[in-house]
């Protein structure tokens, strides 16, 4: 009886804890869109300033600027990468202890 109190206690608290991944992930997916935007956002303002540089034919100095920006934004991009892919993993590891939480009360049947 005492071992059935316990696994029923360790059930809830997985249920907790899959009631605030739930939460996360929600969280995760509305900033992965977010974060979405924004790279298209940003794509979209590095090929403008490529085509830019390309067709104006700018002084050296206006080159340079242009080129510091696109530098600029492809570091963005790649922060707004990294931090995608960790939102990702979180989500992916959220599937994973869902899976395991069925897995358990399928085997307590």
């Amino acid at each position: 009886l005492d071992e059935s109190a316990a696994e029923t206690e360790r059930l809830r608290d997985l249920a907790a804890d899959n009631s605030k991944m739930k939460a996360q992930q929600s969280t995760f997916e509305f900033t992965i869109k977010q974060l979405e935007g924004q790279l298209k956002d940003a794509n979209q303002e590095l090929a403008n300033l490529a085509k830019m540089a390309q067709e104006l034919g700018q002084t050296t100095a206006e080159r340079d600027t242009l080129k510091l920006t696109i530098r600029t934004l492809e570091g963005q991009l790649k922060s707004s990468d990294d931090e995608n892919q960790k939102l990702r993993d979180a989500i992916t590891d959220h599937a994973s202890v869902k899976n395991d939480k069925v897995s358990l009360e399928y085997k307590l049947r």
